[in-house]
């Protein structure tokens, strides 16, 4: 095997974009354009995205998928295949709706009476009791659901009784005198003799009525989820059989969920929340038997309210929420994923990770790594302005509204994805992200560039950018849209940004991600109920440290488990990662699992910390001590910076020999300019991915000066073998510190996408603004034309700010684009002396000319965002090579 970056200079790479394709059932002709339009932008794989066909898996999907088949094998082109009608995967294509009653969804719900005693033969109605009745305040999902269908099965499961022990701080609060009434309960009646105290008579049913959406597999059950299979699957290979692995890569299940309750706000499907109906099925009184006993049964309301001590209640509630998300993981995804791999192809998707939902019921499916455990790539995903430009550290506006944890999306999101990778082996360090869907049309190449460099600078290394929509414009339903009908300027640049991204992706593909600190995923310690520390907290001391590091869960330590760890003299193994710090979020529970573990590592090199708080006999640090106890651990990856800069993030990798290093400005406004120590002796180079060309980079003792400006990532490379890197390598000048500025006066005109080069609408500005003064609500193309005095020696020409994409010319010879900050232009050999003529068209979003068409109408109603301006905003200057 070669250099990767020597395949990317030759055109060698992979591709690494499969995106969103929504079918609505367009006619032929524009599905084939469709088809050819991702092509064109460099792409060479796509997801057909169901929402909202009007037959999925049926004569009519059928009939669209042979058209985007045909059209894709003229273009050697793959398809993925998101695997139901409607997000979220589940409903089977509908097949659930009139499905058997035992294998739909199901719930434990209670009832509660509390009586006070001594009092004796107190009666209950227990049959009325033990049924489920929708509330009229019941929140409704923010993206629907249906009419539900009513099940007439609902059962007693239940009935226990336990002391309320009047805690001043805890009004919920039970001793754990729990008693089962079951055996009581003669015709739906309990006759009951109420001992000293207020006690609390819980009358637990299980019901398939109430939860969240209707419709939808039951995830704990085998045989419910063999169902999505046989819906899903089964028609796809029965019309492709021979397509599998070849032209269909493979299925995409897109945020499987629970479901237990509506909505998305995590604290609603946290363990623990007293009005939390509780998945169930027929396999869980087998499981909960296993792990508690035959009188299980008891410990029902625990998981409700807490009873006893604190280490009692965790104790159920740990096991309970480890039942349920390893039954999750076993009956859909290991299910799925096994009979995928059985027929040639893979299997991917993602969970609801959003606001740290992925250790909760509800939306998401109680702990990640086990949810995708069955799946060939780890996947996330960033939509509807989770990661943003400054809002790492703040709760900022996403898609449902303020309260948008900038602190997870930014310092744990994409680890998340990019650690299972590397500590599943058959994940061949893969990692997917779902990316750019519901930004809105104010979305442009700038911000695409921002989010792309964080997951990559991440380790994420294929993406799903969301999405190509056929629909007539504007299409509402979760833009930005990458060519909406030919309407959208920066289809073109949109292109260049994903040749940028196939290359640095193929740099991070098929080698080595080089890491040696751990931090451990806080799930077992939220679920428990008592103080724990998200692992968020420690995640952003390190990221602010430049320290790489990898999110693992217990299950990773756990003997004979399916990560198969070993515990060596130097540290924790994991599929090929020697781990030499675990830092533990701080956390007053410890798991049986975690214990043992600890115990072993204390004869070993490595070294664990809890940060903040932990168990007498461990060894704390506080919080701010961390990223200096993970430094002095470091051998192999150590990248020390020479100034504290807290944005900056930097990816070690290894690949066929070569070692890499990406290092980008997550800072918007501040400059980094400094130098990075590289543990590594070599001739290094930078790799310039958008103009994909190597460049030669000083380096003393291993020393790289860098100075990166917001929005830039550098990729340093030290190669195994520098003969060809030498022979590639190119220099560019150095120029001189001030710059010249262009006066103007500017020729500014306009036009759209369609009628591109045709500019019209021509006018002269003595000073370069804010566009919409000018023309308030243009979306298109600006063109802007002057003249200056120039000396040949020119080198570079700078753009001080620029909404969005831009392209310049220097005497009708083109001088390249530039997508986002900097807004720098090589000129060199194309400036003369004199007089010298200056061309630049700037391609803004569609954001101006969507709101005049909808009269600022959003997917969830008014749109009200503050506006970017648009076309040059400031100077344009140009600079003198010093070295001439």
């Amino acid at each position: 095997m070669g250099s990767a970056v020597l395949e990317c200079i030759k055109g060698e790479n992979g591709n690494y974009v499969l995106p969103f394709f929504w079918q609505h059932g367009e006619d032929e002709a524009v599905l084939r354009k469709y088809v050819n339009v991702i092509h064109d932008a460099n792409i060479k794989e796509m997801c057909l995205e169901a929402r909202p066909h009007p037959d999925y898996a049926g004569d009519g999907w059928f009939h669209d998928v042979d058209i985007i088949m045909d059209e894709a094998k003229k273009l050697d082109m793959k398809l993925w295949i998101l695997d139901d009608a409607h997000f979220p995967s589940g409903q089977a294509a509908g097949k659930m709706a009139d499905a058997e009653p035992e294998l739909c969804k199901q719930f434990l719900e209670y009832t509660c009476v509390d009586a006070a005693g001594p009092k004796k033969q107190v009666t209950i109605d227990v049959a009325t009791a033990a049924k489920h009745y929708d509330s009229p305040f019941a929140p409704a999902s923010p993206f629907g659901g249906g009419e539900k269908r009513k099940f007439d099965d609902d059962e007693l499961f239940a009935v226990i009784a336990s002391r309320v022990d009047g805690k001043e701080d805890d009004i919920y609060h039970l001793d754990d005198s729990l008693i089962d009434l079951t055996d009581k309960v003669n015709d739906g009646i309990l006759n009951f003799d109420v001992p000293a105290g207020v006690w609390r008579i819980f009358i637990i049913y299980a019901t398939r009525n109430g939860g969240g959406r209707g419709g939808y597999v039951n995830f704990l059950s085998k045989k419910s989820c063999r169902i999505q299979i046989d819906a899903c699957y089964e028609p796809h290979y029965a019309h492709y059989k021979d397509d599998f692995g070849k032209t269909i890569l493979g299925f995409f299940s897109d945020e499987p969920e629970i479901g237990n309750v509506t909505g998305y706000n995590g604290s609603d499907a946290a363990i623990g929340n007293h009005d939390m109906p509780l998945p169930w099925s027929e396999e869980m009184p087998g499981e909960m038997t296993e792990r508690f006993g035959a009188d299980y049964r008891r410990l029902i309301p625990a998981l409700w309210m807490p009873v006893g001590s604190d280490e009692f209640t965790a104790d159920i509630r740990t096991g309970f929420m480890d039942i349920v998300s390893r039954l999750c993981s076993r009956n859909f995804g290991e299910q799925i994923g096994q009979w995928c791999r059985e027929h040639g192809v893979k299997y991917i998707g993602h969970i609801v990770e959003d606001n740290d939902n992925s250790t909760k019921l509800g939306s998401s499916q109680g702990h990640y790594f086990r949810s995708l455990w069955g799946q060939d790539f780890a996947g996330i995903d960033d939509i509807g302005g989770q990661v943003t430009e400054g809002g790492a550290d703040i709760s900022h506006k996403g898609l449902l509204g303020l309260g948008a944890d900038g602190e997870f999306y930014h310092h744990v999101l994409g680890r998340l994805g990019t650690s299972l990778a590397d500590l599943d082996e058959k994940k061949h360090g893969d990692t997917m992200c779902e990316i750019f869907g519901a930004y809105g049309w104010e979305e442009g190449t700038r911000l695409m560039k921002y989010e792309l460099d964080h997951f990559l600078v991440r380790g994420v290394n294929h993406f799903v950018p969301h999405a190509f929509s056929p629909k007539d414009f504007p299409d509402f339903d979760c833009p930005p849209h990458f060519y909406a009908h030919g309407k959208n300027t920066l289809y073109k640049p949109f292109g260049e940004l994903m040749l940028y991204l196939n290359r640095v992706a193929h740099l991070i593909s098929g080698g080595k991600h080089l890491v040696e600190t751990a931090v451990l995923y806080h799930a077992e310690a939220e679920w428990s109920g008592m103080k724990y520390m998200d692992c968020a907290k420690v995640a952003r001391k390190l990221d602010e440290a430049q320290i790489d590091f990898d999110i693992i869960p217990v299950d990773a330590l756990a003997d004979g488990g399916e990560y198969k760890p070993e515990l060596k003299k130097e540290g924790l193994l994991i599929n090929g990662h020697l781990f030499k710090t675990l830092i533990i979020p701080g956390t007053e529970f410890v798991p049986e699992e975690l214990s043992s573990f600890l115990e072993k590592a204390k004869d070993t090199e490595l070294t664990v910390v809890f940060a903040g708080f932990g168990p007498e006999d461990a060894d704390i640090c506080e919080l701010t001590e961390v990223a200096d106890i993970a430094a002095k651990n470091l051998t192999e990856n150590a990248v020390v910076t020479s100034d504290t800069f807290k944005d900056l993030r930097i990816y070690n990798y290894e690949k066929n020999g070569d070692r890499l290093y990406l290092i980008s400005n997550e800072s918007i406004s501040e400059t980094f300019d400094g130098t990075v120590k590289l543990p590594v002796s070599g001739t290094v180079y930078q790799y310039d991915a958008f103009k994909n060309r190597i460049l030669t980079t000083s380096c003393e003792e291993g020393q790289v000066s860098l100075a990166l400006h917001p929005y830039e990532m550098a990729i340093i490379v030290v190669p195994e073998d520098n003969a060809e890197f030498e022979a590639n390598a190119i220099t560019l000048p150095e120029v001189d510190e001030k710059g010249i500025q262009i006066e103007g006066p500017f020729k500014v005109s306009f036009t759209s996408n369609e009628e591109y080069p045709n500019f019209k609408d021509e006018v002269t500005v003595d000073e370069l603004r804010n566009i919409l003064e000018i023309h308030p609500d243009f979306s298109g193309i600006i063109r802007y034309e002057t003249s200056f005095e120039g000396k040949k020696e020119a080198a570079y020409l700078h753009l001080e700010d620029v909404f969005e994409a831009a392209e310049v010319w220097i005497n009708d010879e083109y001088a390249g684009s530039a997508l986002c900050p900097p807004y720098v232009f090589e000129i060199g050999g194309l400036v003369k002396d004199g007089t010298n003529m200056l061309r630049i068209e700037v391609r803004t979003t569609l954001e101006r000319m969507v709101h005049k068409m909808t009269g600022g109408r959003g997917f969830f109603g008014p749109d009200i965002k503050a506006v970017s301006p648009s076309g040059i905003v400031g100077d344009v200057t140009y600079f003198l090579c010093s070295d001439l």
